[in-house]
């Protein structure tokens, strides 16, 4: 597994600021091809997301593959991660799939290499098979590089 073992010391942290008004933190599920999560895709990022109530949380390194220039991710990749967790945002309200309806990214400044992020999304409202979510990827010294929201579709047939 690729995680960075950063992920655990951030969820404890995060669950003991949230856990006066939040459900427990559980794993969302991981899906062996996916590029994001799963663990069966050698080119894959096979990031572990965590849910509790309405929020989704992970960490993530990025590695040199990850660039577009030397040193910086490539934005695509930043998104790619925003909208995952953004969609895992949801999973314990719907505990069903979901597919991406619309995203908006903002990028504040580069993401680089050789640093761990923190990636921290909501789930915003929710509206029959819709929801909206929004997400931040931010540094180790707690600023906020990139934000995103999501519409998301939850789906029954697969």
């Amino acid at each position: 597994m690729r995680d960075s073992p950063g992920i655990f010391t951030y969820i404890a942290s995060t669950m003991k600021e949230h856990n006066k008004n939040s459900k427990t933190w559980r794993p969302a599920p991981k899906y062996d091809s996916c590029f994001v999560c799963g663990e069966s895709n050698p080119e894959g990022l096979n990031l572990t997301f965590q849910t509790a109530d309405s929020r989704a949380i992970t960490t993530w390194k990025p590695r040199e593959e990850h660039c577009g220039y030397k040193g910086v991710v490539h934005g695509g990749i930043s998104a790619t991660i925003l909208d995952e967790a953004m969609g895992w945002a949801g999973w314990r309200t719907f505990a069903k799939n979901f597919f991406t309806a619309e995203l908006t990214i903002r990028y504040r400044k580069p993401v680089t290499t050789g640093r761990e992020y923190r990636i921290e999304t909501e789930m915003t409202k929710s509206r029959g098979k819709f929801y909206t979510a929004i997400g931040k990827i931010i540094a180790p010294d707690g600023e906020i590089l990139v934000e995103g929201e999501g519409k998301y579709f939850v789906r029954d047939d697969v």
